[in-house]
């Protein structure tokens, strides 16, 4: 009994030993064993395939033979610690096949030792890990490629950690602030924050971080200590539901800010002028004196000067008289220590006053030596910088305003002498606008005399709104002749009269001047342009209100230019934000971000349809993937599947070349053209196509199509239009990367099914009591060996699709069919009776039927299993 027992263990354990050496054989992965002199002792089937190998050329290679150049130094010292007896544990390493074509691989490589402890052979475990690895680098490149994109744009990307410090910088910021970007890393952003500002930069982080995104400006301190205005946007970054910090971009708006702070001066300026003039224009003859006072105080202030004074010259032009004066607080006036002075004690100041332009004296001790009396007498008024503005009244001067400066030094501009210039003007017809009514007439005839050579409007109407006066300006920016205009009122102008007419009534009411916004005109020739207007009452000599006169402006260019700028700016901001949105977006979302941002972009362009077709090139066709279409618009996306080459061949020539095809007019299309009449259908009336590319390769373009309206794209746009065909392109190009990765992961790479690994992830799914009754089928191709070895593994891979489609073909669509191994298959299928699973089974018996391959009949071992309730 003890011998039988002896010879039963022994048969059992031959048979374990061929069934493991089986799987070993059959193993995915690349087994090896090489003895100490680098001789090959086994490999599986696995290594021969993938190496290309015959199991007779074995005996003659040595690990050596296999290793790639690259990888040589570091398998050698692999080697020489495994010979020691000791484990090394992972290993990456190139082999190269027969045929000198490179595998790269990764596994461990372990060590038999024998009964005495000495090293007898390794034994290694390789996984061919080539396509992932190639995967990992395209991806790489891509990601290169998108922070590339980053670096370049104009604005600066940044991202702080949770403590508010820098963690990343785009390397631009050296242009913005005179930094290297890791000059700011794990700083504190506050650090390169203007003290005025701080306070609010931390509560705006705190917005940032509760989820209120609103854009902030602030000013940045540069490396030299300099103040620059930038705008930001930023977002909270989150990982796990727990913030990380915040993400945002910043934009230069130095310049932006200049120009608006030139812009608030002009207009206070301006301002300042039409109040004085509206101020003095209603005085009467008693309060003029005062008057005068009172508009070199609104003047002296505005400039913020020490102290602001009137001289005017006797009849003969012999001495000046210090008549009004208006000085800061803290400054002694000198209208008492200044009498008639003759005008011979000032030789130089009286020869600059008489050629009737302004002295302008930005420092008194840079005067000349011949103003030597001059510069005593300033001095002695501790005076350090000073402008004299000439009054001309009728051609002739009759006196000067002085603005000085006694605390410091001043510098004044062409535009600030332009303004002083009309306040002299202004004082000056003050002056003489109550004198007789032949001197009154004389003055208003010179009056008007120059305001027809100024370049804006002036006008004069009566309490009912007809026009009485005009200069030339006024008839040219409205287009009608002195004619037209005095035969009508201002109501025949405005598109909203009875808006302008309030206006009139509460300067009427109040006897307040006022300023209008831009108000909407229409010219003769039926064009809309918009002016702005200053309005100020008319008096008699006896003070009594008898019309309205003013300025009109054409503000047309400048309201279209602010319009432009601003739209620039937003469409720049926005492209900014989807850049730095879709740089992380998840794989599943991507289809999802792509519809929005066309939308976003759709709505804020006012495009009429926007959408993105990709390119087949091997059927030569490309398909509409993703639209949007305003309110009102029919979409067409289902219209533009598989649409040839051969239609569009001279735009997407273009596209090739980096193009952008851009039609403002589709009926300027050559009637013979393929695309007129497509486009044509769509009601499309201009269109701009932008290509996409992907590795350098035209991919397909993003489109915006203007249905109700022709369009015509600026330059401006277009480049920003580019920079969001670049940003789609990246989210394209790293979702059809990630499709593949995926792909790969779960997929065999020869018949196409699931793979082992996702099939052992789906099992544990559908073993579930809701999947129940499950059957599994176990499909072993026969023969598979036999006729890798006999006529080669190219004629075993088309076996094994062959099967892999027969069993395909067999099977139900919600069924999971993967390859196992090798020759063996597996089929998962969910709520199945054994009944139903057995007919499955004579499918794929009967699929084999007179399936050959070489003349080789394609045979298929099955079994089957039926799992009925949870215990079983």
């Amino acid at each position: 009994m003890t011998g039988q027992n002896n010879q039963k263990h022994e048969k059992a354990a031959r048979e374990t030993a061929a069934w493991y050496k089986n799987i070993v054989d059959h193993a995915r992965d690349l087994i090896q064993c090489v003895d100490s002199e680098g001789r090959f002792i086994y490999v599986n089937q696995t290594w021969l395939s993938t190496l290309n190998y015959t199991a007779d050329e074995i005996d003659n290679l040595t690990i050596w033979d296999i290793i790639h150049p690259d990888s040589m130094e570091h398998c050698m010292a692999v080697f020489e610690q495994v010979l020691t007896g000791k484990d090394f544990g992972i290993v990456e390493a190139i082999f190269v096949t027969k045929n000198r074509t490179r595998v790269m691989v990764e596994g461990n490589v372990g060590v038999k030792l024998d009964e005495n402890g000495r090293f007898e052979y390794t034994r290694s475990i390789f996984r061919d890990v080539t396509d992932r690895k190639e995967t990992e680098e395209n991806l790489h490149a891509s990601e290169e490629k998108y922070c590339n994109l980053i670096e370049n744009l104009n604005e600066v990307v940044y991202i702080l950690d949770d403590q508010a410090r820098v963690s990343y910088v785009s390397s631009n910021i050296k242009t913005l602030a005179g930094y290297d970007s890791s000059e700011l890393l794990g700083r504190p952003y506050t650090d390169f924050v203007h003290p005025d500002d701080l306070v609010g930069r931390i509560e705006q982080f705190q917005k940032i971080i509760e989820g209120i995104n609103e854009p902030t400006e602030y000013r940045m301190l540069t490396k030299e200590g300099r103040a620059v205005w930038v705008r930001t946007a930023a977002r909270p970054v989150t990982k796990e539901g727990s913030l990380v910090g915040i993400q945002g971009v910043l934009t230069d708006i130095t310049s932006l800010k200049q120009t608006e702070e030139n812009l608030r001066y002009q207009l206070e300026l301006e301002k300042l002028v039409s109040e004085i003039s509206a101020y003095l224009g209603s005085l009467s003859a008693e309060q003029l004196n005062e008057g005068i006072s009172t508009a070199l105080k609104m003047a002296g202030e505005y400039f913020q000067v020490d102290r602001s004074y009137m001289f005017q010259f006797s009849s003969d032009g012999l001495t000046r008289n210090l008549t009004h004066e208006w000085c800061a607080a803290g400054v002694k006036p000198q209208k008492d220590s200044l009498p008639d002075q003759p005008l011979t004690n000032l030789p130089w100041w009286t020869e600059k006053v008489k050629s009737k332009n302004c002295i302008h004296i930005p420092a008194v001790e840079s005067l000349p030596p011949e103003a030597e009396r001059e510069k005593r007498e300033f001095k002695a008024q501790e005076l350090n910088a000073l402008i004299y503005v000439p009054i001309i009244k009728t051609g002739q001067l009759i006196g000067v305003l002085g603005f000085e400066a006694v605390k410091q030094k001043m510098e004044w501009t062409k535009e600030h002498e332009t303004h002083l210039l009309i306040i002299a003007e202004l004082i000056s017809s003050a002056l003489t606008r109550y004198q007789a009514t032949k001197t009154l007439r004389t003055s208003e005839e010179k009056y008007r005399e120059i305001l027809s050579t100024i370049e804006d409007g002036y006008y004069e109407v009566d309490l009912a709104g007809n026009f009485v006066f005009f200069n030339d300006s006024f008839c040219k920016t409205l287009g009608y002749s002195r004619d037209e205009l005095m035969q009508g009122s201002y109501k025949m102008l405005y598109k909203n009269p009875q808006e302008v007419f309030q206006t009139y009534n509460r300067v009427y009411q109040t006897g307040n001047a006022e300023k209008s916004a831009d108000w909407p005109v229409t010219t003769k020739n039926g064009q809309e342009i918009f002016i702005e207007v200053s309005i100020t009452l008319r008096r008699d000599e006896a003070g009594n209100q008898i019309g309205f006169r003013g300025i009109a402006r054409d503000v047309t260019e400048r309201r279209l230019a602010e319009e432009k700028l601003r739209k620039y700016e937003e469409l720049q901001q926005l492209m900014m934000n989807l850049a730095t949105e879709h740089i992380n977006v998840p794989l599943e979302k991507v289809d999802q971000a792509i519809n929005e941002m066309l939308k976003t972009v759709g709505k804020f362009t006012k495009a009429d349809r926007v959408y993105i077709f990709k390119h087949d090139y091997e059927r030569r066709i490309t398909s509409n993937t993703h639209e949007w279409c305003a309110e009102g618009i029919n979409p067409e996306i289902d219209n533009l599947q598989d649409f040839p080459f051969e239609q569009f061949a001279d735009f997407l020539e273009a596209h090739r070349k980096g193009e952008v095809v851009h039609i403002p007019d589709i009926a300027r299309l050559s009637e013979n053209h393929c695309m007129r009449s497509n486009l044509e259908a769509q009601d499309i009336q201009s269109m701009i196509w932008l290509p996409l590319f992907c590795e350098g390769v035209n991919t397909g373009f993003v489109g915006f199509d203007a249905v109700k309206q022709k369009r015509v794209f600026t330059e401006q746009e277009i480049n920003l239009l580019k920079a969001l065909a670049e940003i789609t392109s990246n989210v394209l190009e790293r979702q059809k990367t990630e499709t593949n990765i995926h792909y790969i992961s779960f997929h065999d790479q020869l018949t196409g099914l699931y793979n082992r690994y996702f099939l052992g992830e789906e099992i544990e799914r559908f073993n579930t009591k809701r999947q129940l009754p499950l059957a599994v089928i176990m499909a072993d191709l026969n023969s598979l060996k036999l006729v890798n070895d006999t006529y080669g593994h190219e004629t075993g891979d088309q076996l094994l699709k062959t099967a892999a489609d027969i069993i395909r073909n067999s099977c139900r669509e919600e069924d999971i069919i993967a390859r196992w191994g090798g020759d063996e298959f597996v089929v998962i299928l969910p709520q199945t009776e054994a009944r139903d699973a057995e007919l499955i089974c004579k499918r794929i018996t009967e699929g084999c039927r007179g399936a050959f391959v070489k003349d080789l009949p394609v045979s298929i071992a099955l079994g089957l299993a039926c799992k009925t309730s949870e215990t079983t």
